[in-house]
């Protein structure tokens, strides 16, 4: 009979449970996500399981027949957790309960693995021990099945060829509790909540910090063990890691961009994830590791690991542990060492300024693409203010905006970025469109991981239906509801209903829906987002109804070349029907509709109408514009598809992120010519000449990545001259960023001054636009721009007369020639164009405005009056500017009662507005309200702190009071922030001959 010596059948059985275990955290990844309280929450239940298994005696040897259990559910989990959400629904059960059924059922499949697992690993873990559970913890594989069945047949070898002392059953009696275990799970889960986000969000990472764990418990010097003042100092390297960060973590993912010593890139961005774990893992005791009661302290300290060792609570945790060390500990060496290890950290934390706790929430893996990335990723991702930043169960999110006027936020969930505005926000919007206009019912509908409230804002422009949505950061929601009203009335709906759950748990623990949205922003799983691979789809096709529809944006950024593809494939193996549709603007993201029944394109047009406004605000003015956004049918994604390469990896970072951007669609316009129709019935000639531009557009794109400047330029002609409005249309579209990052330059030129090199980069992007669409009018407009802000009057009245040579009716250039009238002191042209720009573009508020506002500073009020007031209706209930303007001329046409209506209705429309208030506190002072006057100058001073108006209005309502000295007070110091305010001066005049006459 062959046996194996002991060492080496623990070797076996410690790979075979660490591939167990890896298996066990990446199916609950599948269907949970990788938020830390799922990963966490699995980790703990498997170690749980364990210590309930290390109590017991050896196991009976039919145990090694049930070890094949896990494999038989992973090939059933779909029927099974079907059959259970089915019946969960139909009793009208909470899916909590549903998911309850389905855990226990997972953990009784796992026992017989676990008793296996336990008798094996009993006993003294030795340093090869330690390496072969790393092994098996490491295994890449993006399969579930080819692990599971390696690690029940490792498990069953190891316990056939070797009985480990099967006659000797653990001691019940020896029962030696020790803090250590408790505080090297919570230290381990606790730390890799706050660097996961930098590093790697995945469940990669946890298994890292896992597997750093297993070899820190086995290699590092056993002193460290039990040892309270290493614990303490532990936790102080992870304060230093805070200090240090902005400086340290650019330095370390350039490693990996520039490949150093040809390591592979993602290795040095787990590298301090791996080192972690080792740290942590020097704490545990060698002897009783695996004991029952050991196992479980480890587990109740992973379960609470995040919630005790918070950013905040870190620095308190560790001078707590290092001051109990300093005087509870016997040896006079850890003595000094805790009480040195203290001063320092001490002296660490009150002499550097503490650290931005929102790098923690911030992934440099996404900005290692570039050095120049990697040199901004400290300093902030996004041009609008920061609002707020966390750490929760459910992922670490920050969000940005503007808090009095919502025009634009962005919110990062895990590090993936998601804006409300720009190409990927209109995409997200498009793709809900097509779902309501495509799919055969309207209800139930599943919504996942639409973080920004992109896709919902497009539901919502279609008839009302019931709609789940997948709420994976509920922070984030409620920071961008608190900014942008439009979006919270849209969460607030009743037939909204939002679950607290990440998406694949919805997806999972959900009835059969008529159709499902989805957003994936990466290949990965983390606190949002799923993994997309064959087995999500089947999942999904699995929750469909048989009439039901898929809709998927992808945004295309983090997928490896051949990524995309692969997705095609599986949804091709799994759909009947799959169209391939490109965004509103960009090609940086991919649109996939996928049913077993076809797509109908006179459904489609009969229910344009709905929503016809808001598919205008995304370009498409008709339904046949849309019907050309659909590039390929179900034959030319299958044969596109055909290019898919070895699917990247699902529950890992992948090396795109080291890359530049992939052109993903480079190579539809060849499968366009094989596949024309996309429907299953003949286009309109309309359509065809949207979809034959949208090939032109991608022909451009592609002939200009591949450095082909001729085909390039060729098919920026053929898009201008041959294919009518609608190739115009996509040049724009093409050029729509080179003109964004014209005028973002021009913005920072202002701010830096006349010498700044950003001018340079405002002409060298609209230049570029310009040579692409030299047909258009938009880059000549964005020239007068810029020239009217180096002060030549002159160049930009040329560019603006020549952007209406080619447009006649383009307001922007209209309004262009107006701001040039104004310098030049020309009014009567001034006022000419921009009663042209409202005119050619009468519905547009913004050409109202501007007409309005004019009269307002040149003193025709009544003129200024009957444009705002036609501005206003047209700009609908959450614009603030043309309120603004109306409220200003009703104070100066002097009707403070009406003006104080139109401010009440800012201040509730825009609360964090400091203007509204100041209107208001006018409309008061007007109408002799000193005290809401004061009052409503005070708000707006402490919301706008430059707005020296408001301060002049709390000194007139001093001053009305008989309190001279205060008012006083308040007119200097409105002249040290204005000198040359000319009513503070005489407001200080009055009141100084006031005090000083008898």
């Amino acid at each position: 009979m062959i046996r194996l010596p002991p060492s080496v059948a623990q070797w076996v059985t410690a790979a075979s449970t660490g591939l167990l275990f890896s298996t066990a955290l990446r199916i609950a990844v599948r269907e949970g996500g990788a938020a830390p309280a799922a990963i966490a929450l699995t980790a703990g239940a498997s170690m749980l399981l364990l210590a309930a298994a290390s109590r017991l005696g050896p196991p009976h040897p039919v145990h090694r027949i049930l070890l094949a259990i896990p494999t038989l559910l992973a090939l059933l989990a779909e029927p099974v957790r079907g059959a259970i959400v089915e019946t969960g629904a139909s009793l009208q059960l909470h899916s909590h309960w549903t998911a309850i059924v389905w855990g226990l059922i997972c953990a009784t499949a796992v026992w017989p693995s676990a008793r296996i697992a336990a008798t094996g690993l009993r006993g003294h873990s030795g340093r090869m021990s330690g390496i072969a559970w790393a092994l098996g913890l490491l295994v890449p594989t993006n399969s579930i099945l080819i692990p599971l069945l390696l690690a029940a047949f490792g498990l069953c070898v190891a316990d056939s060829v070797h009985p480990y002392e099967r006659g000797k059953r653990p001691n019940k009696h020896q029962f030696a509790v020790t803090w250590a275990h408790f505080a090297c799970g919570a230290l381990l889960a606790g730390g890799w909540v706050q660097i996961r986000t930098v590093f790697d969000p995945s469940v990669s990472g946890a298994l890292v910090v896992a597997a750093g764990c297993a070899l820190g418990a086995t290699w590092l010097p056993r002193s460290l063990s039990r040892n309270m003042p290493w614990t303490g100092s532990v936790l102080g390297m992870l304060i230093i890691f805070h200090h240090s960060a902005s400086d340290f973590v650019p330095r370390l993912a350039s490693l990996g961009f520039n490949h150093l010593a040809n390591v592979p890139g993602l290795l040095w961005l787990a590298l301090p994830l791996a080192a972690w774990g080792g740290l942590c893992g020097s704490i545990l005791p060698r002897r009783d590791a695996l004991q029952w009661h050991s196992t479980l302290l480890f587990a109740v300290g992973i379960w609470l690991g995040p919630s005790l060792l918070t950013y905040s609570a870190t620095f308190t945790i560790a001078v707590t542990l290092l001051g109990l060390a300093a005087l509870m500990s016997a040896s006079t060496w850890r003595r000094a060492t805790a009480i040195g290890a203290l001063a320092f950290l001490v002296t660490l934390n009150g002499w550097l300024p503490a650290p931005d706790s929102a790098l923690t929430r911030k992934g440099v893996w996404s900005h290692a693409h570039s050095a120049r990335a990697l040199a901004t990723w400290g300093t902030g991702d996004s041009k609008l203010p920061r609002l707020q930043h966390g750490s929760t169960p459910d992922g670490t999110f920050i969000t940005w905006g503007r808090t009095d006027e919502p025009k634009e936020a962005a919110v990062a969930v895990d590090g993936l970025m998601a804006h409300t505005r720009g190409k990927h926000a209109d995409a997200e919007e498009f793709t809900a469109h097509l779902a309501a206009l495509l799919s055969p019912r309207k209800e139930p509908t599943l919504l996942l991981n639409d973080v920004a409230g992109n896709a919902l804002r497009g539901l919502a422009a279609h008839p009302d239906r019931i709609t789940h949505i997948a709420a994976s950061a509920p922070a984030a929601i409620r920071s961008l509801a608190a900014i942008d009203p439009v979006r919270e009335r849209l969460w607030l709906r009743t037939n909204h209903i939002l679950h607290p759950a990440h998406g694949s748990r919805l997806l999972a623990m959900s009835a059969k829906a008529s159709t499902i949205i989805e957003i994936s922003r990466a290949p990965w799983a983390d606190g949002s987002n799923a993994e997309l691979n064959a087995q999500h789809i089947e999942s999904v096709k699995a929750r469909l109804a048989s009439d039901g529809m898929y809709a998927l944006c992808m945004h295309t950024r983090w997928w490896p070349d051949g990524g995309v593809h692969y997705v095609a494939e599986a949804l091709v193996a799994h759909f009947e029907h799959v169209q391939l549709w490109v965004p509103p603007e960009g090609v940086e993201s991919v649109i996939f509709v996928a049913s077993d029944l076809p797509p109908e394109m006179d459904q489609l047009r009969a229910r344009f109408s709905s929503a016809t406004t808001a598919l205008e605000g995304l370009g498409f003015r008709s339904a046949d514009a849309i019907i050309g956004s659909a590039l390929l049918g179900t034959a030319g994604v299958s044969q596109w598809a055909a290019q898919s390469t070895s699917p990247p990896p699902t529950d890992a970072l992948n090396g795109s992120i080291f890359d530049k951007p992939v052109l993903h669609l480079g190579t539809v316009p060849d499968w366009m010519e094989q596949d024309p129709e996309p429907w299953t019935t003949p286009s309109s000639p309309a359509a065809q000449q949207v979809r034959q531009a949208r090939r032109a557009l991608l022909t451009m794109i592609q002939s200009a990545a591949s450095g082909a400047i001729e085909g390039t330029f060729e098919a920026a002609a053929q898009l201008s001259t041959e294919l009518g409005q609608a190739g115009q249309q996509s040049l724009e579209e093409l050029i729509a960023p080179y003109l964004r990052d014209s005028r973002s330059a021009l913005e920072l030129a202002l701010l830096d001054g006349p010498d700044s090199e950003r001018w340079t980069d405002a002409i060298r992007f609209v230049t570029t636009a310009r040579m692409l669409a030299p047909r258009s009018a938009l880059p000549l407009t964005v020239e007068g721009d810029i020239a009217l802000a180096k002060g030549d009057v002159a160049k930009a009245n040329e560019k603006f007369e020549a952007a209406l040579a080619i447009d006649p009716k383009h307001v922007p250039a209209l309004e262009g020639l107006a701001r040039c009238a104004r310098l030049t002191n020309n009014l009567p042209r001034a006022e000419q164009a921009l009663r042209d720009a409202t005119r050619h573009s009468p519905r547009d508020w913004r050409t109202w405005h501007n007409l309005g506002v004019f009269f307002l500073e040149t003193g025709s009020p009544q003129k200024a009056r009957d444009a705002i007031e036609v501005a206003v209706p047209l700009a609908g209930p959450d614009q603030t500017p043309p309120l603004l303007a109306l409220t200003t001329i009703l104070l100066d046409m002097e009707e403070p009662g009406a003006a104080l209506l139109r401010a009440e209705q800012l201040v509730n429309l825009a609360p964090k507005n400091g203007l509204a208030w100041f209107l208001r506190g006018r409309a008061h002072y007007e109408l002799n309200r000193w005290a809401e006057a004061e009052s409503d100058f005070r708000e707006a001073v402490l919301l706008d702190s430059t707005l020296v108006e408001a301060r002049s209005g709390i000194g007139l309502v001093r001053a009305v009071l008989g309190d001279n000295e205060s008012a006083a007070n308040v007119f200097r110091d409105v002249l040290k922030r204005d000198p040359d305010n000319s009513a503070a001066r005489e407001n200080l005049r009055r009141l100084s001959a006031v005090q000083d006459s008898p």
